[in-house]
């Protein structure tokens, strides 16, 4: 009984930072106060009322006050199974609070994770009560309840649904999540290097194709092009055979793979074929410089940290060497391997590196 006693005021005191936490953030984001504030709105004009009669000093006001948003957390976190189905609504928006901005606490792990699994308790034991109570009754009040939690279940999930469809969309998603789980993110980020030249690739053959492929396909002029774009008698005769063809010979030698075959002339149209093939090539080699800088500006981002593993060698190897998004049993042991033979390494460009110290 005692147990349950200090969990459940431990739980209480927990939400009551969390709360306070969320309230101080969102008053310094909507209205200029002091920022140092850790009260709600309440609180504070509570600090603010002052007796006509006694006056007293500031510390032991705010001690009081400190008290006061105490008990009032305490109260509105309680898990008694009591009360109104208003009271259970209530309690079920605060514990999902307490969910969301558990994250964000400067605490233990294992503080974390016992305020998690008790809020997640409250909220599994008592939101399908909530739905029978409010099933069962039929006014306005209940009727808008009943919508609201109908509403914010369906959110949830179409949230969750999204999320899922934009992972599905990503090509070779699941492939580079099974590699990775087999052999690590080291040969999972080669894939992904491959799928980001893809890209890369795709997007410089549509800007080819739709500014300079398709139009001399549609509006040149083939006899002023000369044997640029006509085919020899000779040639016509194995033009289509499979050996033919494999050697780009034949009818794919006078065809839009090869740059011999784009005419030096304008159009009949008016579209200038020399100079959308000259804009558009630059415009190709400026897209790949800037794809490739922007990548670069973002791994260098990424790798700000990795600059001090030369200041602590050991400690980032035991503590980041880990790979956790392994789920294979035989990568796992090459892995510890590859761990043991790093340290093994370490130590003995340590030792080379002490004795050029020496001398």
């Amino acid at each position: 009984m005692l147990e349950e006693e200090d969990n459940e005021d431990e739980y209480s005191a927990s939400a009551c930072e969390i709360m306070q936490r969320r309230s101080s953030s969102r008053r310094q984001s909507r209205r200029k106060r002091r920022p140092s504030s850790p009260f709600s709105i309440e609180a504070e004009s509570m600090l603010r009322r002052r007796s006509s009669v006694y006056t007293i000093s500031s510390g032991e006001y705010i001690s009081r006050i400190k008290c006061r948003m105490e008990y009032l957390c305490r109260t509105a976190i309680s898990m008694e199974e009591s009360g109104s189905q208003e009271q259970i609504f209530e309690k079920l928006k605060l514990h999902k609070e307490v969910l969301s901005g558990v994250k964000q606490q400067p605490w233990p792990l294992r503080r974390k994770i016992k305020l998690v699994r008790q809020a997640k308790s409250y909220v599994r034991r008592h939101e399908g009560v909530l739905q029978e109570r409010l099933a069962q009754t039929r006014s306005t009040k209940d009727a808008i309840a009943r919508v609201s939690l109908f509403a914010t279940k369906k959110w949830q999930y179409f949230r969750r649904e999204i999320v899922n469809l934009q992972t599905w969309l990503i090509p070779w998603e699941f492939r580079i999540k099974e590699i990775e789980s087999h052999f690590g993110s080291a040969v999972a980020s080669y894939f992904i290097f491959l799928r980001w030249l893809f890209w890369i690739n795709l997007v410089m053959a549509i800007i080819l194709v739709a500014f300079v492929a398709i139009p001399e396909v549609l509006t040149a002029d083939v006899t002023a092009a000369g044997e640029r774009k006509i085919m020899l008698e000779e040639e016509k005769i194995k033009s289509k055979h499979l050996l033919t063809l494999w050697e780009f010979e034949g009818i794919l030698k006078y065809s839009p793979f090869f740059y011999g075959w784009y005419t030096n002339q304008d159009s009949q149209s008016g579209y200038r074929l020399p100079l959308a093939y000259f804009v558009t090539n630059l415009v190709v080699y400026i897209y790949s410089f800037l794809a490739i800088l922007r990548k670069m500006a973002e791994n260098s981002r990424l790798s700000k940290l990795s600059e001090k593993e030369d200041e602590c060698a050991f400690s980032w190897r035991l503590f980041t060497g880990w790979d956790f998004m392994i789920g294979n049993p035989e990568t796992a042991h090459n892995r510890t391997a590859n761990l043991v033979l790093g340290f093994k390494e370490a130590l003995l460009e340590e030792a080379e590196k002490e004795k050029d110290e020496r001398k």
